[in-house]
């Protein structure tokens, strides 16, 4: 067993919120409201999961424990020990024995300490909340073995949320059959109108009615990492301070999804989040065809599992799946791309350089297009491999090819010739 070594203290502690909090009633309305033994938050980098808890468990009556997990704590001996001394601040009554029991190091936490925890959870007399946030950094079997062991067995008082870029691999199935789990997912998440005008004011103070103010709103698409970046170039530009060339927080927004997304991500992946970032709606079929490889579905299922992706639905009842992210994002390995789609106009307003096309997705609502061009491919019908996004009986998304003059088009890697 592997030594855990000395803790950090500061794992254990609720975050603290930013001063740009915006109240967000609705969803601390599904928090309190659930009245299941588990809680889960799902949503990619920056939907704002841990400020939506760290501000909740401000207002919970009772003991909560909270954990903020990493890369390090993928093992079976560490996590456990985390785990164990997040709910001894609360809960030390509880605890005692699995602490003891994780300190020697010939022992299977799975087969001694989780009991040993469960047992003790079973004897406190109050209601007990533990939060384990950033779950999607434990990915060892023997860890998620024995967290859904725990969720199986879950004390009466003990609540759980679990909070990560993905759907954590715990018996979520099984908890949703027996009516024991809330979810919160992205599409919750998502700020509305109001609430992003409320984090646009919070961030950037005042700024003038040039237009600047919807354009963020709208290339946002209701992402809070989004807002806020977009929110502080507003501010900086209402200082008087040099901003790069683009829409307010675009080369901001980049840098974070290289970051947060980008570079967890293995080579393989990473080329095919490049190659499709210029694709509005795609399914594995429309992806095989475009550019020309196969088993994408595959692929593209596993971006999903990954928080890199979320699915779509066409009309027809297709399976398609859209980039994660903000409309301005979805091209983020491609920068030259998006800029191409609009041209800087005076008072902060963006408008499509290629009308005919949908290649301007990030244009402000009320930009007139004319009809969309005909369809010049549709991929064909295919069966998708198991595990994948599509069923085999969906049918493929359709794209549309720009004219000639098209910089978009000229500027998609990977592009038809």
């Amino acid at each position: 067993m592997a030594e855990t070594g000395p803790l950090l203290t500061a794992k254990s502690r609720v975050p603290p919120v930013p001063a740009s909090l915006v109240p967000r009633s609705r969803l601390a309305r599904l928090l309190d409201g659930g009245r299941t033994p588990v809680t889960v938050v799902t949503a990619g980098a920056g939907w704002g999961k841990t400020t939506l808890l760290a501000a909740w468990v401000r207002t919970v009556r009772g003991p909560v424990a909270w954990l903020t997990l990493d890369g390090g704590d993928d093992d079976p001996a560490r996590f456990w020990t985390y785990l164990a001394t997040a709910l001894s601040g609360p809960a030390p009554e509880a605890t005692g024995r699995a602490l003891a029991a994780l300190a020697v190091p010939s022992v299977d936490p799975l087969g001694v300490a989780v009991p040993e925890l469960l047992n003790g959870l079973a004897d406190v007399p109050r209601p007990l909340l533990l939060v384990l946030d950033d779950l999607h950094e434990v990915t060892d079997r023997r860890v998620t073995e024995g967290l859904e062991f725990l969720l199986d067995h879950q004390p009466a008082a003990l609540r759980v949320v679990l909070a990560g870029r993905t759907e954590p691999p715990v018996g979520l199935a099984r908890l949703r059959a027996r009516g024991r789990l809330t979810e919160i997912g992205q599409a919750d998440l998502r700020f509305t109108d109001d609430e992003a005008r409320q984090l646009l004011a919070a961030v950037a103070g005042p700024v003038p009615p040039d237009g600047a103010v919807p354009g963020v709103l709208h290339r946002s698409a209701g992402w809070a990492a989004g807002l806020v970046l977009g929110g502080l170039a507003l501010r900086d530009r209402r200082q008087g301070r040099p901003l790069p060339a683009g829409p307010p927080g675009q080369e901001h927004a980049l840098a974070y999804l290289v970051t947060e997304v980008l570079r967890g991500q293995p080579p393989e992946r990473r080329e095919l989040l490049l190659r499709t970032a210029p694709l509005d709606r795609f399914s594995g079929a429309l992806v095989d065809a475009v550019l020309g490889r196969s088993h994408s579905a595959a692929a593209l299922a596993g971006l999903q599992r990954t928080g890199c992706s979320s699915p779509r639905w066409t009309a027809s009842g297709s399976a398609c799946t859209r980039s994660s992210g903000p409309r301005c994002c979805r091209s983020w390995p491609t920068p030259n791309w998006w800029l191409s789609c609009g041209g800087a106009r005076p008072g902060g307003s963006w408008t499509p350089a290629c009308p005919r096309t949908r290649c301007a997705p990030c244009s402000p609502p009320g930009t007139t297009r004319p009809p969309p061009l005909p369809s010049w491919r549709t991929a064909p019908r295919s069966s998708s491999p198991a595990g994948s996004a599509s069923s085999p009986s969906s049918a493929a998304c359709s794209t549309r090819r720009p004219p000639a003059r098209c910089r978009c088009w000229r500027r998609w890697p990977g592009r038809p010739g």
